[in-house]
């Protein structure tokens, strides 16, 4: 089972379950990174700009290609809940820091610094959320963050002006546990849930659910059963 993958032009690098795989691609071959015994299931990996690998797990990892080892990471500042969470994805922004998908909220990564923030039901202000288990992050055109949650449906984040606006079943939305967000060309955001995919239009707040009866495989996702592939 593969729970994530980054991969260039010759190799490709998989979380198989709880250990990271090296995949040449060339030579159809494949080998075990060395040094990760007795370490959690792999949920999301992200190459950053040095081209080390990110390895989301319960805490955070990261392999160094100039050794081909597997270290813990070690900055997390003040923020240690991190070491405990589920980390399930890892979102690149404009900006350069990643956004941290996890259980215990939304956190950012700056790759010299460490962990800079958090934003969780415990933060105030702009620190704030209804909900602590985030699942995914999109920043549309606007600069508006739409947020999918595990159980507090869909969220709309002006960072800049530290306004929320939520979206659940009672505004009818098809479901409250969202696993990702996509966006098309027409103003609608397409995202994967507990009970089908879901079209959201950003503007009429109108959302239509299609479900197994309308030609998808399966009415349920799971957290990280998503894809936007280079042709929309």
């Amino acid at each position: 089972t593969s729970f994530g993958s980054v991969k260039d032009h010759h190799k490709q690098l998989c979380g198989a379950t709880d250990k990271l795989v090296k995949i040449d691609l060339k030579k159809q071959q494949f080998s075990t990174i060395e040094n990760q015994e007795d370490r959690p299931v792999i949920w999301a990996l992200h190459e950053d700009h040095q081209d080390r690998i990110w390895i989301g797990r319960i805490g955070l990892d990261y392999y160094d290609p100039r050794d081909s080892l597997i270290r813990p990471f070690q900055q997390y500042n003040v923020f240690e809940a991190l070491a405990n969470s589920r980390i399930i994805d890892f979102i690149p922004r404009k900006d350069g820091l990643i956004w941290l998908c996890t259980n215990t909220g939304l956190y950012e990564l700056d790759i010299e610094k460490g962990i800079t923030a958090r934003y969780w039901t415990g933060g105030e202000g702009v620190f704030y959320l209804p909900n602590d288990d985030v699942r995914h992050i999109y920043e549309d055109e606007e600069g508006i963050y739409w947020i999918a949650t595990g159980g507090s449906g869909l969220l709309r984040w002006n960072m800049e002006k530290t306004e929320l606006q939520q979206f659940t079943r009672a505004h009818g939305l098809g479901n409250n546990f969202i696993y990702a967000i996509y966006e098309d060309g027409d103003n609608n955001l397409w995202m994967s849930s507990d009970q089908g995919i879901i079209r959201f239009n950003k503007t009429s707040h109108q959302s239509t659910t299609y479900l197994k009866r309308d030609g998808i495989t399966d009415n349920e996702f799971i957290r990280i059963s998503h894809f936007l592939g280079v042709d929309g």
